[in-house]
């Protein structure tokens, strides 16, 4: 059985994607950057967050609001702005957009 994705590696696949492809980024495109960068597939992100919009939401790249991975376990999370989150850890949260 392949190990569970950590919430936290599939927001930053998004954001890396949607910093490519830009905040309106489409399932097709997503699907072709994460063949080509061995990110997490679309259909395991779809499902872990019950659907393409509200995934994107969650990553922040929507309503340009960005959560923690304890937030985003807790569907009922009131937190906006990551800076105001107790469980917040820049470092895990911080990567570099790729060139592609």
């Amino acid at each position: 059985m392949p190990a569970r994705i950590p919430n936290v590696e599939m927001i930053k696949a998004l954001i890396m994607a949607a910093g490519v492809a830009g905040p309106d980024i489409k399932t097709l495109e997503y699907d072709r950057l994460a063949r080509m960068n061995g990110w997490p597939s679309l259909s395991a992100i779809k499902k872990r967050f019950g659907g393409w919009e509200i995934a994107k939401e969650r990553a922040g790249i929507i309503k340009n609001e960005s959560f923690c991975e304890d937030c985003l376990e807790n569907k009922d999370c009131n937190i906006k702005d990551l800076q105001d989150c107790p469980y917040n850890d820049e470092s895990e949260l911080y990567f570099e957009p790729l060139d592609i």
